[in-house]
């Protein structure tokens, strides 16, 4: 990391606080390597930049359905109406993006899910996906992580087997994951996780790619120096004095 960045997240460490409450969720999907991303409060969150990290490289840019050109203002507005997000890095270990330069903020209405693209995590070990983000307030938050698709029992395969998992589990209301037949994170197994496994039945994926998944959620670590260097940056410029013109 450059100079220039490390000083950055030293101003980081004094404007930002780091939150772990934990509003949002990460979904990944096993089968068809899927990012979503929720707000599971039942606030509205407002989001100023956020990244997606794999240490191993274990990101697939291409796939990435970013808000910048999606769901800002040159998209379908569903999260940002006003601005015009900016992607700030697209590659294997980091996809990261800003809400525009004077960092304006983009809102995930309370149970709102927004799709980031299908094969954008490469199915590779290790599991080590982790997305944080900065919200209105210059607060960098964590976020949780869960596991989708309809592989309940992490054999490689959507069959019969996953079924009669789908099949005991049905009805349960709360705390499912996914080895209790939960195929889209929502802590429920009901009809729209059957639905799921139907899309998926017949789907075959890489056993060995499931051996260091872990089945529940999980919690994100400290925020990232990177992150922290680019969103101090973007921070800094907007409470510098404008010149008079």
């Amino acid at each position: 990391m450059s100079r220039r960045s490390i000083i950055l997240a030293m101003y980081l460490a004094i404007f930002c606080q780091t939150n772990h409450s934990f509003a949002t969720l990460l979904r990944v999907d096993i089968v068809t390597g899927a990012l979503a991303w929720k707000n599971t409060s039942e606030s509205p969150l407002e989001i100023a930049a956020y990244s997606i990290r794999s240490a191993s490289g274990n990101l697939v840019p291409e796939n990435w359905i970013s808000i910048s050109g999606n769901y800002d203002i040159h998209g379908d507005s569903s999260v940002d109406p006003v601005n015009a997000w900016v992607v700030l890095e697209a590659s294997s270990d980091n996809l990261a993006e800003f809400g525009g330069g004077s960092l304006g903020t983009g809102t995930l209405a309370p149970g709102q899910l927004v799709d980031l693209g299908a094969g954008v995590w490469s199915g590779h070990v290790p599991f080590d996906l982790v997305l944080e983000y900065v919200d209105g307030e210059n607060q960098v938050h964590s976020s949780q992580v869960a596991l989708g698709g309809a592989d309940f029992d992490l054999d490689g395969d959507v069959d019969g087997e996953d079924f009669l998992i789908w099949q005991m589990g049905f009805g349960t209301e709360s705390g499912a994951l996914i080895i209790s037949g939960d195929a889209n994170a929502d802590g429920r197994v009901d009809a729209a996780d059957l639905a799921i496994w139907q899309d998926q039945f017949g789907t075959i994926i890489n056993p060995t790619s499931l051996a260091a998944v872990p089945f529940g959620m999980t919690a994100i670590p400290e925020p990232s120096t990177w992150i922290l260097a680019v969103l101090t940056f973007l921070f800094t410029i907007r409470r510098l004095p404008r010149r008079n013109r």
